[in-house]
Order: C-alpha cells, then sequence, then structure tokens
C-alpha cells in the first residue's frame, strides 16, 4: 500500500483486527522505530496509524504499508485437527495447553528476530519447528531447521543457507 487510505481499504477486505507495518529494507528495528502497530480494531485506526508512521521513519526509504491480518495462536490451534487430543485422551492428563501457546510465541518472536537483523545481509528464508511435545508438564521443540540467505537487490533472496542439528548430532553433544 502506498498511502493510508489505501491501507484502510486493504484492512477492511482482510478483517480487523490487523497489524500494519512500514516496509523499508534499511529499517532494522521497526517496532522501536514507531514502524510496527499491531490489533489495530477498525479502519479509523488503521489510517490514523498510516498517517502517523512516515513522521517517525522520515530518515528512511519507505517503500510502503504493509497490512496484515492479526492471527491469534490460540484460533490456530482451534483448527488443529488433532486438538480433542491436547484435552486429555484415554486416561491422559490435558496437555499444558497455555506452554504450547507460549512455545508458538517463542518461534514467532525467533522468526521476527532473525529476520531482522540490522547489519546483516541474510534474510530469513524458512524456520521449521518439527515437532513441538506438548504434555502435562509443558511443550518443547525437538527439532529446529532455520534457512537463511542473502538478501538481493529488488527483495528477493539468493539460495539459502542451511542451520539444523540432526537427531545423532545432538546425542553427540
Amino acid at each position: 500500500m502506498a498511502t493510508p487510505r489505501e491501507a484502510e481499504r486493504a484492512a477492511r477486505r482482510l478483517g480487523f483486527p490487523v497489524a500494519l507495518k512500514v516496509i523499508a529494507d534499511d529499517l532494522a528495528h521497526k517496532t522501536e522505530a514507531g514502524a510496527v502497530a499491531i490489533n489495530l480494531p477498525d479502519a479509523r485506526a488503521v489510517e490514523r496509524v498510516a498517517r502517523r508512521m512516515p513522521a517517525a521513519t522520515r530518515r528512511h526509504h519507505v517503500e510502503g504499508l504493509l497490512v496484515q491480518r492479526m492471527v491469534r495462536v490460540t484460533a490456530m490451534l482451534a483448527e488443529v485437527r488433532a486438538l480433542a487430543a491436547l484435552r486429555g485422551f484415554r486416561g491422559a492428563p490435558p496437555a499444558d495447553f497455555p506452554a504450547l501457546v507460549s512455545a508458538l510465541l517463542g518461534v514467532a518472536r525467533l522468526a521476527q528476530v532473525l529476520g531482522d537483523r540490522p547489519g546483516s545481509g541474510d534474510r530469513l528464508v524458512g524456520l521449521d519447528v518439527n515437532p513441538i511435545i506438548v504434555n502435562h508438564h509443558g511443550a518443547f521443540a525437538v527439532d529446529l531447521l532455520v534457512e537463511t540467505g542473502d538478501a538481493i537487490p529488488g527483495g528477493g533472496v539468493a539460495p539459502f543457507d542451511r542451520i539444523e542439528r540432526s537427531p545423532s548430532e545432538r546425542r553427540a553433544r
């Protein structure tokens, strides 16, 4: 989106709440710069924030605005077919659902940090956590795969590097 009005229209099409972000490759820490707003509840809030953002990012090369629908982790989990098993299954105690939500939010924060590294030519290409084990004691990731690539002009990404530890490597340490 190029204008606050276009951002407002996009938000109406997506549905609320939404997040609004400035698109600027030279802006490493968007949140601290006032270039990110989350949980905007309606079109008026989107337009108001979109009008305010350019002043906060004046020193940067702003390409536009990005509007994203806020997807809450609990709403995503409600769509998981195996959710009933997390509530207790065949005599097993219910899983620690808040720990699972916390783990997923942690993965989201990791993706944000890896995707927003100042001075780095790398971009986050992929982040795979599989599986996440959740039981009545908590939740934890068993395996993690991070894929990064060199940022190239035009916003693309060159072939990626894989950062991965196999189960045998983990046992050997």
